[in-house]
């Protein structure tokens, strides 16, 4: 069985980061079954690094693959709700003790 895939980010996810989050997720995506994302040291996001999680997610769900957050900062999952990305619309994934597995996105 081939390992999960696991990637950490910090500092601050942005637009400007938009492209390299992306890339990362897309590759650990195509190298393995599971991707494991930790974001322990993230000080910020803005709406296109959610974005990229949800279309992670989605791609993920198609694939048969999951993907899991942990130690996501209480801010980042605050603001995400204000955002829109609430546990009602994205499966839950930042709010379920920090991670989330893929199975249960219904996207």
């Amino acid at each position: 069985m081939t390992e999960a895939i696991e990637l950490s980010f910090e500092g601050t996810l942005d637009i400007e980061r938009a492209r390299e989050v992306y890339q990362k997720v897309e590759q650990a995506l195509a190298s393995g079954p599971e991707l494991r994302v930790d974001m322990g040291g993230v000080e910020d996001v803005d709406l296109s690094f959610l974005q990229i999680v949800c279309a992670a997610l989605k791609e993920a769900d198609k694939q048969g693959k999951q993907v899991l957050f942990s130690s996501v900062p209480e801010e980042i999952r605050r603001k995400a709700a204000k955002m829109g990305f609430t546990r009602e619309h994205t499966g839950g994934f930042f709010w379920e003790g920090g991670a989330h597995a893929q199975k249960d996105y219904d996207g």
